[in-house]
């Protein structure tokens, strides 16, 4: 199980719980999520969706850039980590306050998931160490380019 992410030329692969913390590493770097488009069958039209559903809604290339964007940034801060998981470096510091995580983002869930999502400071601190060895910075870095594609991409 995970999250297939298809676009026009090329495939992404996210295990089921790696692609939830990406956009969560990403939403504690200023991505604010626009929503995926989905079909409604019941109206016969488009609707806003969520991003962690495998039902082939579609993140727009605006959107999709908007998140390589504050993955870049996310990278710039990544701890480097060794083998062993201890800090070869550490990272810049991080603003605190009201800016730029203070602001309050509408979240990565679907209508009837939609809540407020706060990322605190353990959270984001948490989630950079996580991605802070060499094969997941890597990885982040694969995705960003993925995403900067063009064409926007389905979840599946």
């Amino acid at each position: 199980m995970g999250y297939d992410l298809h676009c026009r030329t090329a495939d992404f692969r996210f295990g089921i719980c790696d692609f939830p913390k990406v956009l969560k590493l990403a939403l504690c770097f200023d991505w604010i999520p626009k929503g995926t488009i989905e079909w409604d069958d019941e109206k016969n039209c488009e609707k806003v969706g969520g991003y962690l559903y495998n039902e082939y809604q579609y993140v727009t290339p605006e959107d999709a850039f908007e998140l390589a964007e504050a993955l870049e940034r996310a990278l710039e801060q990544l701890p480097e980590l060794n083998s062993t998981g201890e800090p070869m470096r550490y990272p810049r510091t991080l603003v605190i306050g009201d800016e730029p995580f203070g602001t309050i983002v509408r979240g990565i869930f679907a209508e009837s998931e939609m809540g407020l999502y706060i990322p605190d400071q353990e959270e984001r601190s948490r989630l950079l160490y996580e991605f802070g060895n060499k094969d997941d910075r890597d990885y982040l870095r694969e995705f960003v380019a993925f995403c900067r594609i063009g064409t926007g991409f389905t979840i599946s």
